[in-house]
């Protein structure tokens, strides 16, 4: 069961998260980046990015979501859906 540091988390909300999570991590690893590179191109602060890695479920601004999409060169909106994530969507 993941971490999680926000009490009486909603199931849908912790749903979507992980959502966000695993898309995030999938396009890291499709644009071959390392959590370095990834916050230097995205301006989120490292330890962020390895909470991420961690599975460490915590809410997340808009605009965090905003610099990770910006940094992948994707719409905001495909960190949101489940999907398979190939080069192809880059």
């Amino acid at each position: 069961m993941p971490k999680s540091n926000v009490k009486d988390y909603d199931k849908e909300a912790e749903d979507l998260l992980k959502v966000i999570y695993s898309n995030i991590l999938k396009l890291k690893e499709l644009h071959g980046m390392s959590q370095n590179k990834l916050s230097n191109l995205s301006s989120v602060h490292i330890s962020t990015i390895n909470e991420i890695e961690q599975d460490f479920i915590r809410d997340m601004r808009v605009t965090t979501l905003v610099k990770f999409a910006k940094a992948f060169d994707v719409k905001f909106a495909a960190l949101l859906v489940n999907q398979k994530i190939r080069a192809a969507d880059k």
